[in-house]
Parts: C-alpha cells; structure tokens; sequence
C-alpha cells in the first residue's frame, strides 16, 4: 500500500496518462531509449548496451577521419592549377600543417582517384611497392 507522496504522485498521473505522453518525446531520442533499454534486457553481459554506443561513436568516428584523409589528398593531388595549401587544408581540417601533409598516403590517393576518376598530380616521393633504380623494392 502508497502512502503518503508516492500515493498523491500515483492519484495525480495515473499509468495510462503517462504512456499517453511518451510519444510526444522527440522520436530519435525515444527510438535510442528503447534500443539501449532492448540490448540491457537481452543479453547483458554480450550486448552492453553503453559500450556498444560508445563503439558506435568509434566508428563513425574512424569513417570522418577517413573522409578527412580523402578529402585532404583530393585537396593536395587532383586539384588545379595548384593543390590547396597546407595551412588551409589544416585549418579545416582541425589539424597542425604537419598533420595534413602526413594525414594520406598512396591508398587514400587510390581512393580518391578510383572514386574521380581524375588523375594525380606527380607524387614527389615513392610508394614502399614501387621499384627503386635498380629494380628492387625499397
């Protein structure tokens, strides 16, 4: 039996009245409330629902950095007459000047040039594949 608060609460917004409100939350949020709330009812121990949105998080994380790299070779290697600058492409990309020079290498230029269609520019320096003088691999 309620007593006191807890009986005057229960009077004042009976169960159904409560439900009647939840669809008025914001769907996104209430669509990841019932997801987290199904995970921690499923499996506990193999599906926790915290670390899964936190490994979540990683990945779109890891797939924006990716895109960065992308963009930040398409800026330096596709574009004419010039590539962009180093400082600019940084100051976009959150990152030090050194940072974006050393942000791609050959595999992001692949990308870039697979997904265009467009051909790079001269590279200055020489992929760890590519044959040296003599014919050997560096």
């Amino acid at each position: 039996m309620r007593t006191g608060r807890s009986a005057a609460r229960a009077r004042r917004c009976p169960r159904g009245r409560l439900q009647r409100r939840l669809p008025r939350r914001r769907p996104a949020r209430q669509e990841t409330v019932l997801h987290l709330e199904a995970a921690a009812d499923a499996e506990p121990e193999a599906n926790e629902p915290l670390l899964s949105a936190i490994a979540a998080a990683r990945r779109r994380r890891d797939a924006a950095e990716a895109e960065i790299r992308r963009l930040a070779a398409y800026g330096r290697e596709f574009t004419r007459p010039r590539p962009y600058k180093l400082a600019d492409l940084a100051a976009a990309a959150g990152m030090s000047i050194y940072g974006v020079r050393t942000a791609y290498d050959h595999e992001e230029v692949a990308d870039v040039q697979h997904a265009t269609g467009l051909k790079p520019r001269e590279w200055r320096a020489t992929s760890p594949d590519d044959p040296t003088e003599d014919g050997s691999t560096a």
